[in-house]
Parts: structure tokens; sequence; C-alpha cells
């Protein structure tokens, strides 16, 4: 019997709603351009422009805080950090009002899509087959009154360090597969060789009840909008009657978290820290933190108001709600008989997934992937037994 290896690099081109996007929270943002006009005249207000060697050297900085907090993740990222000059561009509704996003490339092992910088063991083995990078991170290039570093009092600013870190925790593996497709459906989970396979992400998603939301062949229960889903008991956003794009499911229900759905101006007094919530749910993808360097948090809830198009009603979704709106379903492939966590192909898979927001294959039954898919195949092996 032959066995394939197969080394796949795929860069994914999409609707930007696709991507899991951090917002600026409207209110802040609001009140960052209010002060950086009022103190125009002070020469020394803004902060320095931000060069790229500088936003990566930061971005490294960031990543070995977390892992002194997180010692599991690798400790070499391979991730490509830079800028994006569609972010912020009033002109462009789609990242009008976004900081910046992440994807990270993916590994189907034991039947789940997970993050190859969720471990030093799936690093090693994506980059032993040569896939590099293992992810791309974006920020926006200029901000109103500049990008504030460093960890010391600041006020009425964007802090880089809480943008970075918010997203090396999408790169790490918080992040759902369910989006909408090209029909407007919901669809969850990524098809290779004919079968459906969901996110490690998914897979760890609860009802109220513990029970899983999400099958091994990407089948979903769960009643999106009209119950509480959770990840390791810590709750998940979701808005009641529509699925955000991008935020729905793959952020937590807190404004304590680092996990939050939309950021805020700096904290005064420091870095926004890592909290018992996103340490829960890190735990839920097999990543150990050090309790001891996590602060103590709770799910204390506003909706957040993004910049622009944010509905500003109260959050329902909470204990005892009535399930209101019908779940994504997906129907695996005729014949498959796939009933288990097994890889058919044997051997991980690797992939990129642009923030963890994994495309299936288009078929006649679903239309899944809007926009252009571009493949790009890096390297394929064919392994014989001995």
């Amino acid at each position: 019997m032959i066995l394939f290896y197969l080394s796949l690099y795929c860069v994914l081109f999409g609707t930007t709603s696709a991507l899991h996007l951090l917002h600026a929270n409207v209110a802040a943002w609001g009140e960052v351009v209010k002060q950086t006009k009022a103190h125009a005249h002070l020469a020394n207000y803004a902060e320095p422009e931000l060069a790229e060697t500088e936003l990566v050297a930061v971005f490294n900085r960031v990543w070995a805080e977390l892992r002194v907090a997180c010692p599991t993740i690798p400790e070499h990222h391979d991730v490509s950090v830079g800028f994006d000059d569609r972010l912020l561009d009033p002109n462009d509704e789609d990242y009008a009002n976004v900081l910046g996003y992440a994807y990270a490339t993916e590994m189907l092992s034991e039947g789940v899509w997970s993050s190859v910088l969720s471990s030093q063991q799936k690093r090693d083995f994506a980059t032993g087959r040569g896939a590099t990078p293992l992810g791309v991170l974006r920020v926006a290039r200029e901000i109103p009154g500049g990008w504030y570093r460093g960890d010391g009092a600041c006020l009425y600013k964007f802090r880089l360090e809480d943008v970075l870190r918010h997203e090396i925790l999408h790169l790490v593996g918080i992040s759902s597969s369910v989006r909408k497709g090209v029909d407007g459906s919901l669809y969850v989970g990524t098809e290779y060789a004919g079968l459906c396979f969901p996110g490690a992400f998914d897979r760890a998603i609860r009802n109220k009840y513990g029970e899983q939301v999400v099958g091994t062949s990407c089948e979903f229960t769960a009643q999106l909008g009209g119950e509480p889903l959770y990840v390791n008991g810590v709750q998940l956003y979701q808005y009641e009657g529509d699925f955000l794009q991008g935020t729905s499911i793959s952020h937590l229900r807190s404004l304590d978290a680092m996990m939050t759905p939309s950021i805020g101006y700096c904290m005064p007094d420091g870095d926004k820290p890592l909290t018992t919530l996103d340490g829960s749910v890190l735990a839920s993808l097999g990543i150990v933190c050090d309790d001891s360097m996590l602060v103590k948090a709770t799910e204390r809830f506003r909706n957040p108001d993004f910049l622009a198009g944010s509905p500003d009603e109260p959050n329902p979704i909470v204990e005892g709600s009535d399930p209101t709106v019908g779940a994504p379903t997906h129907s695996p492939s005729p014949g498959t008989g796939q009933t288990d966590d097994s890889n058919p192909q044997g051997d991980p898979i690797q992939r990129s997934s642009q923030n963890s927001v994994h495309r299936a294959t288009e078929s006649p039954q679903r239309q899944l992937a809007p926009a252009a898919l571009l493949v790009a195949l890096v390297s394929a092996m064919l392994a014989y037994p001995i």
C-alpha cells in the first residue's frame, strides 16, 4: 500500500469578512481621534513612526513574553510580520476599523485541523517539511496618535502589544471554522479527500449541558444566536439573530479577556493582561499556561461597538435562552462512512487558513469558498512502506 505524505501550503483569497479581524472599539476610537486632534500642537504627543523592523522586534518580544506564561507554545514562531495598508483605510468598508489580523498554517492530524503553532512538535513537523511561513500577521501602518509601544503608562492611544498578543492567541489556535458561505448559509470544518474534518477549537465547543456541538464529520448541532456556547466553561461571543463573520464564536464574551471581541485604547497602568478566561480556553487546545501568571477575570460583558455597522442592543445570549436560530449543518459526502476521529490519509497534512477560517472544497452541494481560491503546492512526497 502506498502512503501519501502531502505537505501543502494553501493561501486562501476570499472576502475579507472571512478573516477574524480585530476591530477598534468605536467609543475608544472616537476618544483617541479626539485626543490626537486636541494635542496636535504638541510636538511630542504623537508616538514615533513604527518601522517594520521595530514591529518585528516587538512581536518577537511579545511572543517570548507569552511563552514565559504559556511554555508549551513553540520557542520560535516562523510568522511573517508586517503592515497591510488596507487597514484603517476609510474608503475600504471591509478594513476601515480594523487594527490587525493574523492567520496560521494548520495541520490535519487525528481527524482535526489544528494550528502548527500550538505546540513545538507540530511546529517542528511543519518546518521539517518546508512549510514557511507558519503564519502571517499584519497591522495598520499608521493610527491616530501613533502606535504606543512598551508596558508603561498610556492613555487614549492603541497599544501595539495588546493587538499583537490578541492576534498571537488566534495564531496558536483560538479560532472556530464556523463561517458564512457565498450562499449566506453557515458552514463548519474543511474537506479533504471528500471528507469533512472540524477544527480543534470546533471540537472543544460545548453547549450549556456540556455536550460537544461539532461532530467528527463536521455535524453542527448548536443553535447559533439562540443558546450560550462554551469552551472549557468560558462563554463564547455571539450575537442573536446574526452571525458576525470573523467575530462570532472565535472570541470570548468578556470585556476583561485578551480575546474580547473588540479592543479599546490602552489601559493606563500597563498591557492588557492574559487572564484566567484566556488560559482556560488555551488549555482546551493543549496549551498549558502558568496559573500564577494569569489575571483572574470575570465574564463582565458589553456588546462590542465596532466602528461601523455594529448592533447596539444588549446581547441576549445568556443561560436559559430559548434556541431561536437554526444551526449550520454539514452532511458528509455520500458513502464516506466517516464516524471516528481517524485520518484516512495516515500522516498529518499541512495547510494555511486565514485566521483559521476553514473553507471546504467547493462542490455542487456546497459553495463554500468566496471569491478566488489559490492553492500553491509547495511539496508532495510519495512514501512507500518498507
